[in-house]
């Protein structure tokens, strides 16, 4: 759809678009679209990324924060077996501060902006 509107994407994927030439550059924008609950190693990949995105880049990403209103053995995302890492609001702010150095907004519960601008 980016591509469509105008935009130029590169894409990668360890699985199914494994081309590591995307990985040399930086972006201005990078889009982890249910991707972060997969990090075996969650400082090493925030750190990868972070160091990919251009001085006041922006690093999207996509995935379901565990609720404070529900017990986390009722909550269905952490069944997912490739599901191995589980973040929470405060999860969030800790990595913004502590790993990307930047400032952040969780627009739902699902979408969480990390901005270095």
């Amino acid at each position: 759809m980016l591509e469509e509107a105008g935009y130029q994407v590169n894409l990668w994927d360890p699985y199914f678009i494994p081309d590591e030439s995307v990985l040399n550059r930086t972006y201005a924008i990078i889009f982890a679209c249910e991707v972060i609950e997969h990090f075996h190693d969650p400082r090493t990949s925030f750190c990868h990324l972070r160091s990919l995105l251009s001085q006041r880049g922006v690093l999207y990403c996509r995935t379901s924060l565990i609720p404070d209103d529900r017990d986390f053995t009722s909550w269905g995302y952490k069944n997912e077996e490739t599901h191995v890492f589980f973040y929470h609001e405060k999860t969030i702010a800790w990595i913004a501060e502590h790993i990307l150095k930047c400032s952040y907004t969780i627009f739902d519960e699902h979408v969480i902006a990390f901005s270095l601008r």
